[in-house]
């Protein structure tokens, strides 16, 4: 029979790992963009996007599911947090979604990209 508590545990400090990544990388780069993390945070890159409660709202596709998941625990206790910006901070990356700029966060009919810069807030 399989240790699931192993797993668990395991699973918890590779999550609390990522998180104190995250955090690390973004005190000593104020306002980093995704590409920016995806590039310098192990663990942070992978298949995933990075949603909104509007429809049709991305911030960010190409980012594990364990990212989304640290990124959205640290913004809920207010550690980080995601400043609009243009897409030029991303073009200066380099890097970029091919889906038209959203200019406020509201609904859209088809997919858009909301550039964001994301920061470190305590801790």
């Amino acid at each position: 029979m399989p240790n699931t508590k192993t797993r668990t545990t395991s699973r918890r400090e590779t999550d609390a790992a990522l998180k104190k990544s995250i955090l690390e990388f973004l005190r000593s780069h104020p306002g980093a963009t995704f590409a920016e993390l995806s590039r310098q945070v192990p663990g942070f890159p992978g298949e995933a996007a990075v949603g909104t409660a509007f429809r049709n709202l991305i911030l960010w596709r190409g980012v594990s599911e364990a990212a989304v998941q640290a990124l959205f625990a640290l913004e809920k206790v207010k550690w980080v947090r995601f400043e609009v910006t243009t897409a030029h901070p991303y073009g200066q990356d380099g890097r970029a979604l091919n889906l038209p700029v959203a200019m406020k966060a509201q609904d859209y009919d088809t997919p858009h990209w909301l550039p964001v810069l994301i920061h470190a807030q305590r801790g």
